[in-house]
């Protein structure tokens, strides 16, 4: 009789943790998605952005690509804020600043407020993202490249829905008014503090007594190779990303077309997001980024070899689709190599590589000028084949 007693006790205990589980994760996720659809707002206007501002083109791209370098280079620095204080508080910090500021950006004509308001913006995309994941990556589960998925999933329907809800706002009610899309971010904080807090799960994210040393991370085994995999997929992806709606202009195709591009894109990289996790748990993240990433390369080439919109969109979909399928599950993987430091490991898979990558195509920006956008692309489609070049150097762990 006592037996059952406790094996029953164990039981409810197991079902509440499920339960305050789920509830964390998909509070998270929805955190996700609110800072990374505010993020993505700025993308999409990038046409109208340089024409009220009289930008070339390549000085208008030259603007996400600076913001995604300074937010990426910030990371780690939110780790250590997240480390020190409480990665729940700053993760809440994070969705208000990204919100309120992303929301003022088509309230003034003034260049240098409008980019303040953008690296204040920034700021708290750049703490949010290592605290989140971070703290998703604590939360208990055997299926942890599967659970990072669901997370990063929620960031990629922000980013997919994005483009066309904030075009077609902006359509209707102009840029000035964006600043009431600020409710949005503001409601989810407050979501975020009521839910977001240890109850049934104690998930510590304060390490004591652990010193977090750069030089000594990097020469584990696994987090360089893994590093520049990141950084070379995260160059391809934004040389795409950020130059597709400006390329798309340039041909003579409608501002729609961009949103098309980008949400189709998002789209199937939320789908992809989930199946390489749920693969990477049974048959290991290096043999699936190894698969994923050189699958994806001939669809880039291949939306470069034509100018029919709807050839192109296949082949950019396809593409985004394959080379996303590592994109949560490489967070967790890193987290393997950092176990008692997930915060930090989540900067260094998100943060450092975005910020050298940012930093690269910050280049490549400037270099459209003399150029034009089309050979970029192609340097975009290079850097994702030495992406999956560099998967070949993985150490193998198991899903």
């Amino acid at each position: 009789m006592r037996v059952k007693i406790v094996r029953k006790t164990n039981f409810k205990g197991a079902k509440i943790i499920e339960k305050s589980s789920k509830g964390k994760i998909i509070i998270s996720s929805l955190d996700h998605f609110t800072v990374d659809w505010f993020t993505t707002l700025l993308i999409p206007l990038l046409p109208l952005i340089a024409t009220k501002f009289s930008l070339q083109a390549g000085t208008a791209a030259f603007i996400p690509a600076t913001l995604i370098a300074i937010s990426a280079f910030l990371q780690p620095f939110g780790a250590f804020l997240g480390e020190r204080v409480n990665a729940q508080t700053i993760e809440t910090m994070g969705i208000l600043i990204t919100a309120v500021f992303m929301s003022m950006i088509g309230m003034t004509s003034n260049l240098w407020i409008f980019i303040t308001f953008l690296v204040l913006a920034n700021f708290g995309n750049a703490i949010f993202h290592p605290n989140a994941a971070g703290y998703v990556g604590n939360i208990p589960s055997k299926k942890k490249h599967t659970i990072m998925s669901i997370f990063s999933i929620g960031g990629a329907l922000g980013r997919a829905v994005s483009p066309l809800i904030i075009v077609g706002y902006v359509d209707l009610f102009g840029m000035k008014n964006m600043y009431f899309l600020a409710m949005i971010g503001i409601i989810m904080a407050i979501f975020t503090i009521i839910y977001l807090v240890p109850d049934g799960v104690k998930i510590k994210t304060k390490k004591k007594g652990e010193k977090f040393v750069l030089g000594q991370t990097l020469r584990i085994k696994g987090v360089k190779p893994l590093m520049l995999l990141i950084l070379l997929r995260t160059l391809a992806m934004r040389s795409f990303f950020n130059l597709v709606p400006l390329y798309l202009a340039f041909i003579g195709l409608h501002l729609v077309w961009g949103g098309l591009f980008l949400t189709f894109s998002a789209l199937a990289g939320v789908i992809s997001n989930y199946f390489g996790a749920v693969l990477a748990d049974k048959l290991g993240p290096k043999n699936v980024n190894i698969f994923s990433i050189f699958v994806s390369v001939p669809f880039a080439f291949l939306f470069m070899s034509n100018s029919n919109p709807y050839f192109m969109l296949t082949m950019y979909t396809l593409m985004t689709f394959f080379a996303s399928f590592g994109l949560a599950f490489n967070i967790s993987y890193m987290q393997d190599f950092l176990p008692k430091h997930k915060e930090v490991a989540s900067s260094l898979s998100m943060g450092l590589p975005w910020g050298i990558a940012g930093v690269a195509f910050m280049i490549l920006s400037f270099i459209v000028n003399i150029v034009g956008l089309y050979p970029i692309l192609f340097v975009g489609g290079f850097a994702l084949l030495g992406s999956a070049i560099i998967a070949l150097k993985l150490p193998k762990m198991d899903g």
